[in-house]
């Protein structure tokens, strides 16, 4: 096999493919699948070079069988339990029946630093805020994201003042479900460096556009993965977020540094937890 072309109607094929196989050229095209070099552009045909290949001992039908649903495989590195895993995961953020299957092909594959794909943290400028009436902690904030602005309760006024939070960029989690503190509904999250009895509100620079999502130096490989709101009060979620840490100054997740705009993201917390 030369060359496969794959459309993205078919991004579960092309990550078992990128998996199995990374010395596989793979070239994105509007439409279809096809190998390069064979007189085909039939799925079927192509499917099943696919599986003579990685897989001989599965059928046509069985393909299509566990594209068109969520049927486990075995937790093995095979072709079809490679699609299932896929499909399972891009499901996460809207249905956790099957985390659990998740989790163990996700040890299989050693693909933990992917959950860090379902966290949207992102830059956000704080445009306003306000204290809380009886509260000596709390700000209510508007913070704008590029495309749009969003409520927030953070509990950062023993941190930071109104003049150094006012004007400036953070991180904020921005897919949590809409929670109430105090009354107030909050859509999101401020995050913060802890470091002993030492607490940083995490700033980010000016240079960095509002709505920049924060990634990894390892780009995930599920592709068009839809992030859906977060119930961080699930343990699946919250050991997710658990997962963030602060190493030698820098934000990291599964041994991976995170980074904004390619430059890995530096914290006034030398080594901690982020919350």
């Amino acid at each position: 096999m030369e060359k496969l072309h794959i459309s993205k109607e078919y991004e579960d094929i092309k990550f078992a493919v990128q998996f199995l196989d990374p010395e596989m050229e793979i070239i994105s095209c509007e439409d279809g699948i096809y190998i390069s070099d064979k007189d085909t552009d039939d799925f079927d045909d192509v499917a099943t070079l696919l599986l003579k290949k990685y897989q001989p001992s599965k059928t046509l039908k069985d393909l299509k069988k566990i594209r068109k649903g969520l049927d486990q495989q075995p937790c093995e590195k095979q072709f079809l339990s490679l699609i299932s895993y896929y499909n399972h995961f891009k499901n996460l953020s809207n249905n956790l029946k099957y985390s659990k299957y998740v989790e163990e092909l996700t040890k299989v594959y050693n693909l933990q630093y992917l959950y860090f794909y379902i966290l949207k943290i992102q830059v956000g400028l704080v445009t306003e805020a306000k204290e809380v009436e009886g509260s000596d902690k709390l700000f209510l904030e508007t913070v704008e994201f590029g495309d749009k602005s969003i409520q927030i309760v953070s509990g950062v006024r023993p941190y930071i003042s109104k003049e150094d939070f006012v004007g400036k960029k953070f991180l904020f989690l921005t897919n949590i479900k809409p929670g109430k503190v105090m009354g107030i509904e909050s859509c999101g999250m401020i995050l913060c460096g802890k470091e002993g009895e030492k607490v940083c509100v995490i700033k980010v620079g000016d240079d960095i556009p509002s709505g920049t999502l924060l990634e990894l130096e390892k780009p995930s490989i599920v592709s068009d993965f839809e992030v859906a709101k977060m119930d961080l009060k699930k343990n699946f979620f919250s050991n997710i977020f658990k997962g963030l840490k602060i190493v030698g100054g820098f934000i990291e997740f599964e041994g991976l540094k995170a980074v904004l705009k390619s430059t890995p993201m530096k914290t006034e917390i030398e080594n901690g937890t982020i919350s």
